[in-house]
């Protein structure tokens, strides 16, 4: 109401005389006031209520709203681009007329209320099937009319999501306002897929009087770890009541926030990444983890403490999709399958070709009881876990206790590199490997990344071991003694590394108001990152070796035995070291 004019003309035009693309942000999920207007158009719960602002897409509202809203922004004010919000993460199970006729007819069953009813799982997916095929519809409605629009749609093909992204779906994106502790997990996540990616976090803070910028190094920090991983920034600010910009926060842009970007944007894009270990995250399993949930794409966390793990071993990793195990497209030396809920038929006949394939592979926890996957790893599977244990582990001439939940085996071919006794004094393989030509398959037969408070303790000393015998330093490509705070990535484009070291010390942290439940948090006080050392797997001896984005040549280095081996001084967020090498490629 307090709007005077063509808001979106008014932008349209500003962003056309700059020359900027201009970009229609809708979003197409939330819209609380048309499902006021058409309560038939709103995602119902079980018990007949409706969901709080939450569009079901096969209620209609795409054909009789949504699509011709799109069309009238298109030939009104001819966009180079949408960004659409609210949906991903608002899809939960639909109980409205419509779903109940689909899911009768395709399955003859009623549609189930809770995750023991029949059909419960299958009720899910015909939910995900339904946002699928909005998404495409959408897209191609858009495509149709005018081919060079991007269509960008907030948090689908996210590790909410994890699937192959829609081919005529341009980038990939997600906001996350104000949790730093999550940005590399989720980028890491959107650099292993096929499209090019952005983040989002705000450069704002609420305080008593509003809203004021973030701290130059918190939003630095954040905005570190995004472009290190092959990401593209995007800042989130929101306008005033009369769609206006706030002076204040604008000049913080310009002093804070595109000074940063600008200076490293040359070492950032257009290249990839060049990883140590790769990690199965499978959309079967996530599914699966989240079944008990109304949320169709739950949420992505329970995978956060394996990537927490190699953050700070300094394991540079990259995630690998169902569809990129099929296809192995595996691009490092380790594949990690890290305790997952379930594997079906098509990523356990991968996992097999991979191994037999010469692959390395490391399977923890659950995976063992999938078809096939004792056999594998050289393994009978005596019983399944019944619940945590009291163990004990010797590891260099020293006992370890910890209580956990292992898996009872004999080997059948795999040799025993670890051994855990119960309070029996029974033993048991705790970590096994089995060998077959130049193939080698690990197993750690407990939920070694898991989170200790929901599968139970694993001693510093295992995890060190397993990663070590899985990954031995002298054939990872990046090792270093930096503080395990310090994110290491390495990259590659054409004859050129970049290894990107991002400072991700917690510095001061005090909670600040946001708009939603949960606080923002307000980070100062960042220490420096300390001086460190370095090396780096190379085919050959590097031309040049600088620090960027200072622009300097780093004298501290040699070749030797095939590796760089340099000393970096010490730097506040974000150190670039960049090495033109003779040859191309890093392997």
């Amino acid at each position: 109401p307090r709007l005077k004019g063509d808001v979106m003309a008014v932008w349209r035009d500003i962003a056309r005389n700059g020359g900027y693309r201009f970009s229609a942000y809708y979003n197409i999920g939330r819209d609380g006031e048309i499902m006021k207007r058409h309560p038939e158009w709103n995602r119902i719960k079980a018990n007949g209520k409706p969901y709080d602002r939450m569009l079901c897409y096969h209620s209609g509202v795409a054909e009789a709203y949504l699509w011709p809203m799109i069309e009238e922004i298109m030939d009104r004010y001819e966009p180079d681009g949408f960004w659409f919000d609210g949906s991903c993460f608002t899809v939960n199970v639909c109980y409205c007329g419509k779903c109940r006729s689909r899911f009768h007819r395709e399955q003859g069953l009623d549609a189930p209320e809770r995750p023991e009813d029949e059909g419960w799982a299958e009720y899910k997916e015909m939910q995900r099937q339904i946002y699928r095929e909005f998404i495409r519809r959408t897209t191609d409605r858009i495509k149709q009319r005018d081919p060079d629009c991007l269509v960008a749609v907030n948090w689908a093909y996210s590790l909410m999501m994890p699937e192959e992204p829609y081919r005529r779906i341009d980038y990939l994106t997600g906001d996350r306002g104000n949790s730093v502790a999550v940005l590399s997990q989720e980028a890491h996540w959107y650099d292993s897929a096929s499209k090019p990616f952005d983040l989002m976090t705000t450069i704002f803070l609420r305080n008593a009087s509003g809203l004021a910028p973030k701290p130059a190094e918190q939003i630095q920090q954040e905005m570190a770890i995004i472009i290190a991983n092959g990401g593209r920034y995007f800042a989130w600010d929101n306008p005033t009541s009369t769609s206006g910009l706030s002076q204040e926060r604008h000049e913080f842009l310009a002093d804070a926030v595109a000074p940063f970007l600008r200076a490293r944007q040359k070492w950032c894009l257009q290249s990839e990444r060049v990883p140590d270990v790769s990690l199965l995250y499978s959309a079967a399993s996530h599914y699966a983890v989240g079944n008990e949930s109304t949320r169709v794409f739950p949420p992505g966390n329970y995978m956060r403490p394996v990537t927490e793990v190699l953050c700070r071993a300094h394991l540079n990793y990259e995630m690998i999709s169902d569809h990129r195990l099929r296809a192995l497209d595996i691009r490092s030396p380790l594949l990690i399958v890290a305790n997952p809920e379930l594997i079906d038929s098509q990523n356990a006949q991968a996992l097999r070709r991979y191994v037999a394939g010469e692959g390395t592979v490391l399977i923890t926890g659950k995976g063992l009881k999938f078809e096939g996957l004792a056999e594998l790893v050289g393994l009978e599977l005596l019983s399944d876990p019944v619940g945590s244990e009291d163990w004990t582990v010797k590891i260099d001439d020293r006992s370890f206790g910890f209580r956990n939940q292992l898996h009872r085996t004999r080997p059948a071919g795999a040799g025993v590199l670890l051994s855990a006794k119960d309070k029996q004094g029974r033993q048991y393989p705790l970590f096994t490997e089995y060998r077959v030509g130049k193939s080698r398959a690990l197993c750690a037969l407990l939920p070694l990344f898991a989170q200790p408070e929901k599968q139970g303790e694993v001693p510093g000393a295992v995890l060190s071991y397993v990663l070590q015998k899985s990954m031995p330093p002298e054939e990872r490509l990046v090792v270093t003694d930096a503080p395990e705070t310090v994110e290491v990535v390495l990259r590659q484009r054409n004859k050129y590394y970049f290894l990107h070291l991002v400072n991700r010390a917690p510095g001061k942290r005090d909670s600040a108001r946001s708009q939603w439940s949960q606080p923002y948090q307000r980070i100062t006080d960042i220490p420096t990152a300390p001086r460190c050392h370095v090396s780096i797997k190379s085919p050959s001896k590097p031309v040049a070796v600088r620090l960027e984005p200072q622009g300097v040549n780093l004298d501290s280095w040699a070749y030797k035995n095939g590796r760089i081996e340099a000393d970096v001084p010490e730097f506040q967020i974000h150190q670039i070291l960049v090495m033109r090498t003779a040859t191309e490629g890093a392997k």
